[in-house]
């Protein structure tokens, strides 16, 4: 065989092959990294980059299935270069900072149209409280359910107070 070959094309229902993305459409949902068996779809640094890998892909159609704006299309090929082996960053969007620590944890684009969802309130409805964290990164969120204080370790519990009756 000669050692360079280009992607070959296979039939519909192939094991194997590539997904398209209409960068216009996808919205960094992350549906489709969810669903992914294989994690063929990942996701990249700070979660705003959607990443794949051509040869963990297996052609089973959960990620165009699951995806509300139809922006994943299946492309059955088998490509014998190298590169199948490497994460090729498909989309990458602006990040939203975490509004107390600066840290970036979410894209953007989901957290303005989540934001507008809430203040707008349109079908989704959230406390003040709730409000206030949807802007926090994990770590400022749960700083915040416990007051500020940061020298208790996220996840300790309080010992429970036995008393020792004598017998």
């Amino acid at each position: 065989m000669p050692t360079v070959h280009q992607p070959l094309n296979l039939p519909q229902d192939a094991p194997y092959g590539t997904v398209e993305l209409d960068l216009s459409a996808c919205t960094m949902c992350q549906s489709c990294v969810w669903l992914c068996p294989t994690d063929a779809l990942s996701i990249g640094e700070h979660k705003c980059e959607l990443v794949f890998v051509e040869s963990h892909c297996i052609q089973c159609g959960m990620c165009q299935s699951i995806c509300p704006e139809d922006a994943l299309k299946l492309r059955p090929r088998i490509d014998p270069q190298p590169s199948a082996d490497t994460q090729q960053i498909l989309h990458q969007v602006e990040p939203f900072k975490c509004t107390s620590c600066g840290v970036p944890f979410v894209a953007k684009s989901m957290m303005d149209r989540l934001l507008a969802r809430i203040w707008g309130r349109k079908g989704v409805q959230a406390s003040e409280d709730v409000q206030e964290l949807i802007p926090l990164c994990h770590s400022c969120q749960i700083q915040k359910q416990q007051g500020g204080n940061t020298k208790r370790a996220p996840m300790m519990i309080k010992p429970r107070q036995v008393s020792r009756q004598p017998l």
